[in-house]
């Protein structure tokens, strides 16, 4: 059982999904439990477009006039591509770990993933990692600093020139440190 609520429209609107196997569905009472008061039109629009946005749209539904590549993203869809993305990052995060002696653990999974800051003797590194936050941030890269880890949360719209540029920006400091 799984539920959504934000993304599913972006934040166009109010809406919200209890996502489950049919068979659990019918143990739920015949109450306000299965619905809302009401459904908000522009909310359900939204979500059918995020909807499209990540499984992909009809060839037929997207302009011709538009970029060869946006118009090959849009017909393919953003999960199309989730997975090799998941892998770019995580290759990035594991490559910088082994460079970099100041970072620890890295966990993680999909486009969200956590690097701890350590010191030399392995522990959590609280100050440290707010500067290289801080520091990250002045140079254009959001990061957030999470209980002495950096904290990626890398959006799904992201490209491979996305994520080389953030990367070096990111290793130059550190280098430069």
């Amino acid at each position: 059982m799984m539920a959504v609520s934000k993304a599913i429209t972006s934040g166009y609107g109010p809406l919200a999904a209890l996502v489950m196997d049919r068979e659990y569905g019918s143990l739920l009472p015949s109450s306000t439990v299965r619905k809302t008061n009401g459904a908000d039109m522009r909310s359900l629009a939204a979500a059918k477009a995020v909807i499209e946005r990540l499984r992909g749209i009809e060839k037929r539904l997207i302009p011709e006039d538009i970029d060869a590549d946006l118009k090959e993203e849009l017909e393919q869809g953003l999960l199309a591509t989730f997975s090799t993305k998941e892998e770019s990052l995580k290759y990035k995060l594991v490559s910088m770990k082994d460079e970099f002696p100041l970072f620890g653990d890295l966990r993680g999974s999909g486009l969200i993933w956590s690097l701890d800051v350590v010191d030399i003797q392995g522990k959590l590194d609280h100050e440290a990692c707010a500067i290289i936050q801080k520091a990250l941030l002045e140079r254009g890269v959001l990061v957030r600093d999470v209980r002495g880890a950096l904290l990626f949360k890398v959006p799904i719209t992201f490209t491979d020139d996305d994520l080389q540029q953030g990367f070096k920006i990111i290793e130059e400091y550190l280098r430069s440190r």
